[in-house]
């Protein structure tokens, strides 16, 4: 058996769940979404109040004592390699379908020269 811990998906996790560090992350998300990131902090809301209890792990935030931070994908934003990717797979397949078409061109010329044999 290994000594390695485990990892866990959040980036900080038991933040206080005050007014205050709420509307930190809502400010750094702004920011992040001004600086046309492709990313934005997600909040979990975490350590219930007692006798609020959910299921999944989460608690609604008025029932949490705290919260962790989770970085997720902006939603209807793309990333540069995923753009230089997708710019290359449609040239590829540009470049593919130029060449059936000459590839049938010359299927039918053949085709026609065979006929007239």
């Amino acid at each position: 058996m290994s000594n390695k811990t485990i990892g866990y998906n959040h980036l900080i996790r038991n933040i206080p769940n005050t007014g205050d560090n709420r509307n930190l992350i809502k400010e750094i998300n702004k920011m992040m979404k001004e600086s046309n990131s492709q990313w934005k902090l997600h909040i979990r809301y975490r350590k219930p109040i007692v006798g609020s209890y959910s299921w999944g792990g989460s608690v609604k935030k008025d029932n949490a004592n705290a919260f962790s931070l989770y970085l997720t994908n902006r939603t209807g934003v793309i990333s540069r390699e995923d753009k230089v990717r997708n710019e290359s797979i449609r040239e590829g397949w540009s470049k593919y379908r130029e060449l059936l078409r000459k590839v049938e061109h010359i299927e039918t010329i053949i085709s026609k020269a065979l006929i007239e044999r």
